[in-house]
């Protein structure tokens, strides 16, 4: 989450939707906003991770973030789970994980990365990602990752590219019928929740 008491505003981090951009253009160009947690690449790097992608309802719980104005942005679920795919098969995500899980988590990664996007679907990996509507509730001000131009304008900032997915083709050419399939499935909260079409 990133936050800014003065402005009394704050903004859910829903993985993959930009958040990694929003947070270090507005950490660099916002006085007095801040990150929850802090950013680490420590030995406590995938707890601080769980801790920052945290809800709406969790940081509500937080005395001092009961009052804040919530923001967050959400994306095209058929989108999103390919960007899902190619970041945790990127070599930055597998170091990582090589680092602080050992070897059994990656040769499943690489192993997935090798057999494709359908596979991928089928695995932990993807199915432990949480829908984006679960992050969020009545009160938050949702932005489409479609429009980001428009959350610039309203924060006056130009977002930087940061974790950008490394598309070899369209996200649109990762689908076969199975794999549509199995994303409505998934994320089906989602396409209703924020008014996404099914249809291709």
């Amino acid at each position: 989450m990133i936050y800014n008491l003065e402005e009394e505003w704050a903004i859910i981090h829903i993985s993959k939707t930009a958040g990694c951009s929003i947070r270090d253009c507005l950490l660099k160009t916002k006085p007095n906003t801040h990150s929850y947690p802090f950013a680490t690449k420590s030995k406590e790097y995938f707890k601080d991770i769980q801790l920052g992608h945290q809800t709406a309802s969790f940081f509500k719980t937080i005395p001092l973030f009961c009052k804040l104005r919530y923001h967050a942005v959400c994306r095209n679920p058929f989108s999103r789970a390919v960007s899902i795919f190619l970041f945790k098969t990127s070599d930055e995500y597998v170091n990582t994980l090589k680092m602080f899980n050992g070897n059994e988590s990656v040769d499943e990664l690489l192993s997935l990365k090798e057999k494709g996007f359908y596979h991928f679907l089928t695995s932990d990996f993807f199915k432990e990602e949480k829908t984006q509507a679960s992050w969020v509730d009545e009160d938050v001000n949702m932005w489409r990752f479609e429009r980001l131009s428009e959350f610039e304008k309203v924060f006056d900032i130009t977002l930087p590219t940061k974790n950008a997915s490394s598309y070899t083709q369209p996200w649109r050419d990762y689908y076969d019928d199975q794999c549509k399939a199995i994303v409505k499935d998934v994320f089906e909260e989602d396409f209703l929740k924020f008014d996404y079409s099914m249809k291709f």
